[in-house]
């Protein structure tokens, strides 16, 4: 389904009519980017189209890159079977795959339980194909300003002195700026403040933008931030992009293909089956699967965490002598 996302979105976007005010030819005077919470203007001349068929480029490299990392997509697979789902994680590409679903999956949960204690999340609705264009550009611009802005030039801050190629590895992966640093407390907590700001900023700029979003978007969305920001320092860029893309643009590009001319608000474009196929793979079969394996992993990581206190504290920090 995230291949097919693909064609999908270039046949809605160019073939279908999203808009009686827009096409995929009329023009653009500037693109808006995040620097942390201040937006700024790209002052760039293109079109719509221009922009969408960037977009679509660059997340089809980022795949591709993502499939070349680490052990082959087949090897991890079948290392999986012998040795336990952190295989999985050896290929970026399956451990994007896994972030995907787990990210749809806990924030679909997050909103239903939020929608039936009557907390208020709102929606974002106005022309459908300019929606579209802005769901496609909301991965790349929201990374680049929320994770690489903060997340990122702190990394780069704390390789000082060490090469410039460290600095720019750290820049796109941070957690290379705190390998072998582990213990460093001070790392730690700069590290964790910078993933804190990232979310919480995050989280602001999405009810504070007059979108249409309430309340009740803040906690998913600081939710999501905490999600992607570990994924931008573990494992890079890009698989914190293609995370925040499968959330946003995955689902949008199925429900307007299956409608076909939206009426403008993206809450009128579910419920036709290619949105419903897309809601029991991605959010009851892959969704859940993967959030089993991630809640399995992180068990046994803290299992061998208090295993390593255990064997650093001394026998009398751990039982009291009777």
């Amino acid at each position: 389904m995230m291949l097919l996302a693909f064609p999908a979105g270039v046949y809605t976007y160019y073939f279908t009519r999203l808009s009686a005010n827009f096409s995929a030819a009329s023009p653009v005077a500037g693109v808006y980017l995040f620097v942390g919470p201040s937006v700024v203007l790209l002052p760039v001349q293109t079109t719509l189209g221009a922009i969408f068929m960037f977009l679509t480029v660059v997340y089809a490299l980022m795949f591709v890159l993502a499939a070349y990392q680490g052990r082959g997509i087949i090897t991890s697979l079948k290392s999986a079977f012998k040795e336990g789902f952190g295989a999985f994680f050896s290929n970026t590409l399956l451990a994007s795959t896994v972030a995907i679903s787990f990210l749809i999956f806990t924030v679909v949960e997050f909103d239903q339980f939020e929608t039936s204690s009557g907390v208020p999340i709102g929606n974002i609705s106005g022309d459908a194909l300019q929606l579209f264009t802005q769901l496609a550009l909301a991965p790349l611009r929201e990374e680049l300003g929320f994770r690489m802005v903060i997340i990122g030039l702190l990394a780069v801050v704390a390789c000082v002195g060490l090469p410039w190629r460290t600095v720019l590895k750290a820049l796109w992966r941070p957690s290379v700026a705190y390998e072998g640093r582990e213990g460093d407390r001070v790392t730690t907590y700069i590290l964790l403040v910078g993933m804190s700001v990232s979310a919480i900023t995050f989280g602001l700029a999405h009810i504070l933008s007059n979108s249409g979003w309430e309340i009740g978007k803040l906690p998913v969305a600081v939710y999501a931030g905490y999600v992607l920001g570990y994924l931008y320092y573990k494992y890079g860029f890009h698989v914190a992009v293609l995370a925040h893309w499968g959330t946003d643009y995955l689902s949008t590009a199925f429900a307007y293909m299956g409608q076909g001319a939206p009426s403008g608000s993206l809450a009128s474009n579910v419920g036709n089956w290619l949105d419903n196929f897309l809601s029991i793979d991605m959010v009851y079969l892959m969704g859940f699967a993967s959030f089993l394996i991630v809640l399995y992993l992180g068990y046994q990581r803290m299992q061998k965490w208090r295993a390593a206190r255990r064997a650093y504290l001394p026998s009398s920090e751990i039982a009291p002598a009777a």
